[in-house]
């Protein structure tokens, strides 16, 4: 597992137009948190969209248990990823949570707190996390 988050991580990483140490570092540490960022948002997007359909009725179990899941693997891929970085632990949870909880109250804003509006945070965020899902899956196989 660690060698597909290696491989996932060099591939986000731009190294060509960097000409020293420092600017190698400064690169890929925002390449790094870009990433994370990517990841937290996609766990929340399904995380919103698991908490919609648990109040639709006659939505299907297996449905709603796979929105979970996914937004639970996003948030263990930003979690393994800040940690990358040389973060403990414990300030990689803070992080990632801190991060979570920003990014859920402006989605949420974004819907005025509505599943009726959850449309435009579909048409944001479903297709690049369902890529982004799908290249790390591919990249972990």
């Amino acid at each position: 597992m660690r060698c597909a988050w290696m491989a996932l991580l060099l591939l986000a990483l731009d190294w060509d137009g960097l000409a020293s140490a420092q600017e190698r570092k400064f690169s890929a540490d925002m390449n790094f948190e870009e990433l994370i960022d990517d990841l937290v948002i996609c766990s929340v997007y399904f995380d919103i969209v698991h908490d919609a359909l648990t109040q639709t009725p006659g939505t299907d179990d297996e449905i709603i248990s796979s929105y979970d899941n996914i937004s639970s693997d996003f948030l263990q891929y930003a979690l393994v990823t800040a940690m990358t970085t040389g973060r403990e632990e414990d300030l990689a949870i803070k992080v990632i949570r801190s991060k979570f909880a920003v990014f859920e109250s402006g989605m949420l804003e974004e819907i005025q707190y509505r599943n009726e509006n959850l449309s435009i945070l579909t048409a944001e965020h479903s297709q690049p996390c369902i890529d982004l899902n799908n290249n790390i899956r591919e990249i972990g196989n």
